[in-house]
This record gives C-alpha cells, structure tokens and sequence, in this order.
C-alpha cells in the first residue's frame, strides 16, 4: 500500500498529502490500536478452535484400608468432533487387587483393559452446540473487526485529508496575497517618486497604502489560520518534516471523481464497512438463535464402544465386548431457552430494521455528495471566470490610472475585487477537492479505491473547472 500511495509523486523536500496518507495507515496509534485488537480476535478464533483439541486425563483410585483391596488407574484420550457433537475416546485401565460385586466392572485382566469408543448426539447437539457455536461466531467477531477497521480508516483518512486541505488552501491564499504584495510593492514605489516629483497627490499615495495594508491584514489571518491548521494536521503526522508548499511538487489528488468512479463509488455502498457490522451481528444472532433452539429439543446420546482386556485372570474378563449407551433427558418446561429463542429472534428483527435504515442513510449521503459535486463544479467554473476578468479589469484599471484617466479610488475598488475573486477561486477549487473527498467518504472507499494509481489523476494543485471530461 505503501508503493501505491507514493506513486505518481515526484521526490522533493517534505512530506506530501500521500505520505500523510501512508503514516495514518501504518504509523497512527489510533490505527495501530485497532490492529492489536484484530490480533486479539485472531486468538479467540484459536481459542475456539481449542475446543475441539485432544484432550488427555489420567485418573487413579486406591483403597488404603477396609477389607478390599482394589487399585485403579485409568487413562483416556478423547478428541471431540465437529459433527454430530461425537467425541471419540480411547481408553486403558488397569487393575489389581479384589473389589466388592458392586465395583466388579474395575477388574481387568493382569495387563489391563483396551476400549475404544465414540459418543454422539441424535437430537440436542446434533445440529450445533456451545463450542461450534462459540467458533462460529468468532469468526464473525473477526469479519466484524475487520469492517470496524475499514470503518476507522475511512474516517482517519478523511480527517486527515480534509485537514490537509483547510492547510492548503490557507497556503494557496498566503501565496497569491504574496504575490500580488510583491508587484503592488513596485507600483508603490513608482507612486512615491511620482509623489515626491510632485506629479502625484500625497492623498493618491495614503489611499494606496491603505489598499496594501487591507492585503497585510488578509496575510495575517491566513498566516493564523494556516498555523492552526498546521497545528491539527501535526496529529496525523508522526516525523518532524515539515509539509511540502503547493506547486513545489507535482502531487497528484488521488480522489479525484469521473464517471467511472462515480458508479464505482455507488456500487461500494453495498460493501460499506457499517452494513457489514451489522450484517455480522444479524449472523451472530442467527447462531445464538440456532443454539437457543437446539436447547429446546430432548438430549437424546448414544455412545458405543469396544474392549478387550489383556493378559491373564478370570475367564469371565477374557474375550472381546461391545456396549451400547442411550442417554434420554428432558426439563419440564425449558422456560429458559424458550426466553433465549424469544431474544435472538427480536434482536435479528431488530438488527434487520436498522440494516434498511442505514442502507437508506447511506443512499441518501452518497446522493446528497454527488450533488455538492456537481454544484462544486459549476461554482468552480464561475469563480475562476469571475478571477479572469477581475484581473483584465483591474490591468485596464491600472492602464487608465498610469495614463492619468482614472483616480486611486477606482483602482483600489478594482485591486479589491481582484483579490476577493482570486480568494474566492482558491476557496472554489478546494471545494471542489473536499466534494470529491466527501464522496469516497460516502462510500467508505478513502483505503481502497482512492489509492489505486491512475493514469487521468489530476495534480493537487491544478484546479479544474469540469471534471465532465474526465474518464
């Protein structure tokens, strides 16, 4: 992910919107956190899965006193099975000494007794049971993880990228009120001499001033606002290097919006991280339904087993037998699984209707940005025309005044315009940039479809007054 957020950016002195990008997705604590917390789910899946691990006991029973003198040790393996709730066991045991009638199914022979057997359900525990259910719905809590993550990253990347943007239109604004500072600094100079040659009042010179002082002014509340910008970006940012200045590198605008993505954007809706979180709770209400009904039927068991004993003794112990075990029981009543069905069924109700809200929600965002996109757009073209001819008027302006056919008034009003319109054309085309970004936000698509390197990805700094022609 690393190479694709880089990709399509010149190499040049600090960092770039993608490398904020690329420290928010692999550096940010917030992120990282998240990540540890998948780690964890990753282990209750493996937790679960240890339910169904061999297991491995050893019993021993002596008597120490009494008239019998009996001695026991018992060893078993048992493997429980995914199916049927079967386990399946193998079993030694071994006995010496003499047991009263009631304890005769202790006696083996002098080398011991070996069984095999399985045990399964017919009925309760057939379909599912506690540890089936229990790795089944970890594994929803891992799907769900992960849509919480796509889910964090969306909203990280979009505070991150808006940020970066309220940062780069302040320098956007600081440079043009720079630039007009500077050539306004030799029109300055220029009505000085004029002044001081007696060709020019003194008042001409005081009503420029103050024309230079508004800019000064309008420098300092952009300074300030791109500190404090700069100041909340820092969160996002976990080196030193200070932030690349716009038009300094060609930087493309990875979210930038054309037809194609437009309906890419709109069919992602469907995959949205907070409609999978949800659609995994739906799954793991279903399973805790399926469970709370499985307690409802009878617990009906079969185990089955075979056993040779071994070496020498009586001769009723000799020889190979088979057992067969049925295991029926029922509660009267069962008030506390009909209550748990009762539950789950209401909360899969309850989680459907909010999946149809959210779907709605979703739909309705996504249309609510496509159409500030579109009226972006529309706003961008007029602001940049609206620069353009501010610019030829206050150039004609100045030709009038320099050939002595206008007065200061009606240049400063003409130099006024201009730079409210070139402000007004910054503030437009970031616009346009926050509206493509508010869109891959709609569709929680920031972390996959706006990193992918494309060929038709405008440049950050190159504001565009239709993106119709874009493909």
């Amino acid at each position: 992910m690393a190479g694709v957020l880089a990709s399509g950016a010149v190499q040049a002195e600090g960092l770039q919107l993608q490398d904020i990008l690329q420290q928010v997705i692999s550096q940010h604590p917030k992120t990282a956190a998240m990540r540890e917390e998948g780690l964890q789910q990753q282990a209750k899946i493996r937790k679960a899965e240890a339910e169904f691990d061999p297991y491995f006991s050893q019993k021993v029973s002596s008597r120490v006193s009494g008239y019998y003198d009996g001695n026991v040790l018992t060893t078993e393996l048992s493997k429980p099975l995914s199916e049927m709730g079967a386990r399946l066991y193998t079993r030694y045991a071994l006995a010496e000494g003499s047991f009263p009638v009631y304890e005769a199914q202790y006696d083996t022979l002098s080398a011991g007794e070996v069984s095999v057997g399985i045990a399964f359900s017919l009925l309760q525990g057939r379909q599912t049971d506690e540890r089936r259910t229990g790795l089944r719905t970890a594994g929803y809590a891992l799907q769900q993880w992960q849509a919480r993550y796509r889910a964090l990253l969306n909203d990280q990347l979009y505070q991150a990228t808006s940020t970066y943007l309220k940062w780069y239109e302040s320098s956007l604004k600081r440079q043009a009120l720079a630039a007009m500072m500077k050539t306004l600094s030799g029109s300055e100079k220029a009505l000085q001499r004029r002044v001081e040659q007696g060709d020019a009042a003194q008042m001409t010179l005081d009503e420029f001033s103050s024309n230079t002082l508004e800019i000064e002014l309008l420098q300092a509340d952009t300074q300030q606002l791109q500190a404090m910008t700069q100041a909340k970006l820092d969160y996002y940012i976990n080196t030193p290097e200070p932030l690349a200045a716009p038009g300094t590198t060609r930087q493309q605008w990875p979210f930038f919006i054309n037809a194609t993505r437009l309906s890419d954007l709109q069919r992602q809706l469907a995959k949205h991280p907070l409609q999978q979180v949800l659609m995994t709770d739906l799954q793991t209400s279903r399973a805790q339904l399926t469970l709370a009904q499985n307690t409802l039927l009878p617990t009906l068991d079969i185990q089955a087993s075979v056993a040779r004993d071994i070496g020498s003794g009586p001769a009723n112990l000799d020889g190979t037998e088979s057992k067969l075990g049925l295991n029926f029981s029922y509660p009267l009543g069962n008030r506390k699984g009909r209550a748990e069905q009762q539950i789950q069924q209401a909360k899969i109700r309850q989680t459907e209707f909010k999946i149809t809200d959210l779907q709605q929600q979703l739909m309705q965002q996504f249309q609510a940005a496509v159409a500030r996109w579109e009226q972006s757009r529309r706003v961008l073209t007029l602001r940049q025309q609206a620069s353009e001819l501010a610019a030829r008027l206050q150039r004609a302006e100045q030709a009038r005044f320099d050939s002595g056919d206008a007065d200061m008034f009606v240049l400063n009003a003409r130099q006024n315009k201009l730079i409210k319109a070139r402000m007004d054309a910054i503030s437009a085309h970031v616009s346009q940039r926050q509206a493509e970004l508010d869109l891959f936000y709609a569709a929680a698509a920031l972390d996959s479809l706006a990193l992918q390197p494309s060929d038709h990805a405008p440049l950050l700094n190159q504001p565009t007054r239709s993106a119709a022609g874009q493909n």
